[in-house]
């Protein structure tokens, strides 16, 4: 509850950060991850659970898909309806308990949210209810073996109630829905926000090189084991 808390104060200023040069690098990165993973196309069904102000389902609606956000806080859902229009519907409901049929979705997100989830198992269930037998599942978490993890727990605030996972202990969470894919993106620090933007990519494109489990956000990708 002191997360949701914390999200419905935090509405009105949740997407000023992806407006500064540092953020609308990551955002484009990861961004470019999610749709990688999740393949959304027009006219699918697309979920986000924990979907905020709309920033990444808006991202995922220019596909053509039609697209639903699940999200308890009823601030940010004020501020996505007010930026999405009409063409993505918006639910408050939390991750645990859908308000939606079984198997009605092809793809569905959780975006930086399990991190925040008071029962992981229960949401990942309720996921797999959701999603059609040929759907995609698609997590988004920050890497807890990453800089970015260790900025945001010295930042405290939102991040002291957030549970950070590993790229193994995320594989090994999801394996028992089905096969796991695991990637990851945004291999600079954040400590170098202060770089023009092409010196940021060479430095990423590098540091992906040398590090490569050192990504910010940890994407995975679960076909689910009823078609394998």
């Amino acid at each position: 509850m002191a997360a949701l808390r914390r999200f419905n104060e935090l509405a009105n200023t949740y997407e000023e950060w992806f407006a500064t040069r540092l953020g609308s690098f990551v955002a484009r990165r990861e961004k470019e991850l999610i749709i990688a993973l999740l393949r959304p196309r027009v006219g699918e069904a697309m979920l986000e659970v924990g979907s905020g102000t709309g920033y990444f389902l808006r991202e995922i609606a220019r596909s053509g898909a039609r697209c639903v956000g699940v999200e308890p806080s009823s601030a940010m859902i004020d501020i996505a309806a007010s930026r999405s229009g009409h063409a993505i519907d918006y639910v408050r409901a939390r991750g645990e308990s859908l308000p939606v049929r079984d198997a009605s979705f092809d793809g569905l997100l959780y975006m930086t949210t399990l991190e925040f989830m008071e029962d992981v198992d229960a949401a990942l269930r309720e996921a797999m209810r959701v999603v059609r037998p040929d759907g995609r599942l698609v997590i988004g978490v920050l890497n807890a073996n990453g800089p970015w993890a260790r900025a945001r727990r010295r930042e405290g605030g939102l991040w002291n109630e957030a549970r950070f996972f590993g790229a193994a202990e995320l594989e090994t969470m999801l394996s028992a829905l089905g096969a796991v894919q695991v990637e990851s993106c945004v291999h600079i620090p954040p400590q170098l926000g202060w770089l023009p933007v092409p010196v940021l990519s060479v430095i990423d494109s590098l540091m992906r090189c040398v590090f490569p489990g050192s990504g910010a956000l940890l994407g995975a990708r679960v076909t689910p084991r009823r078609l394998q």
